[in-house]
């Protein structure tokens, strides 16, 4: 069976998406009720957030309706307290039981006030923007509360056919790019995913390409010792680290998080945003301290080293 990111936080994930595009417009729409849903759905696969966690729905009242079958429909929001994470349901008035649009609530306050992320009118601007708003948890405005599926417990699905996803083919290709460049032999098992020992097998690689890179003074071992934590930790890589400099080492980056089970969406040696989301997945199940999406010497470690 392939390894279970179970304890992945979702929640933070997609309050951390939202938050990257706070204050932007919103594909130029002037019509926030239309795209709420969707930019939520958009923040969801943008972070890597499996469908099967928050669904995708053509319009919010297919949501609720989804909610309310799966018992995640608070429609009482006198005795319920939101959660964060929770998705507020908005109408469109005090009379109106029509749900309309979607917010994330990213904060509850003992006020009885909540803090949730939108797509609203700023000013008096047409244009639509990503916002936030404080607003009492149990305003006449707000319907009631979805509880998405953030603590299901997963395995990769494919969404589509309802099996276990595979990250075959993208290790696969990883596989015949270490034997070449480096002479290392991978034995990933039949879903892809890296063991332990064969992750390890990778660490003098990474040594030799941190010493020629960097033209450090490094010794190429099977251990990514105390030298090689700080080396990490000097030279991180990030969407800010020169990408033909740094290539071979995304790469592997990628190649490491397929191993993992993860996906990074490409294999192709560019810090991409699916990439860092990767990352941040990765650093909130493996790496102790807030995870910041930058890989340093403690997250390669991890990606080497750490028991699945």
């Amino acid at each position: 069976m392939p390894y279970t990111m179970a304890e992945l936080d979702y929640r933070s994930m997609l309050i951390d998406a939202t938050n990257m595009d706070m204050g932007d417009p919103y594909v130029n729409s002037n019509n926030a009720s239309s795209m709420s849903l969707q930019f939520l759905t958009h923040c969801a696969r943008n972070a890597g957030i499996p469908e099967v966690i928050l669904g995708n729905y053509e319009s919010v009242m297919e949501l609720v309706a989804a909610a309310n079958k799966e018992k995640g429909w608070h429609n009482d929001t006198t005795q319920y307290t939101p959660k964060v994470g929770d998705i507020a349901i908005f109408g469109e008035g005090f009379s109106d039981n029509i749900p309309i649009q979607v917010g994330l609530v990213t904060s509850v306050r003992p006020d009885d006030k909540i803090m949730v992320t939108l797509i609203d009118h700023i000013g008096h601007s047409r244009s639509c923007f990503v916002t936030s708003r404080n607003v009492m948890r149990n305003s006449s405005y707000i319907l009631g509360y979805v509880s998405p599926l953030y603590d299901k417990k997963i395995q990769f699905m494919d969404s589509v056919t309802g099996t276990v996803q595979s990250r075959a083919p993208q290790t696969q290709a990883f596989v015949l790019w270490v034997k070449e460049r480096y002479n290392i032999t991978l034995k990933p098992d039949a879903h892809g995913i890296l063991p332990l020992k064969e992750r390890k097998k990778l660490i003098p690689a990474w040594q030799s390409e941190i010493r020629s890179i960097y033209k450090i003074s490094m010794m190429v071992t099977n251990r990514f010792d105390r030298t090689s934590v700080a080396a990490g930790s000097r030279h991180p890589i990030s969407d800010a680290s020169d990408p033909e400099k740094n290539q071979s080492l995304i790469f592997m980056l990628q190649g490491l998080l397929y191993g993992w089970g993860l996906d990074p969406k490409a294999l192709n040696g560019i810090y991409t945003t699916a990439t860092a989301n990767a990352v941040y997945a990765f650093q909130r199940v493996h790496c102790t301290g807030e995870a910041s999406g930058k890989v340093d010497g403690p997250t390669w470690s991890a990606l080497f080293t750490a028991q699945a």
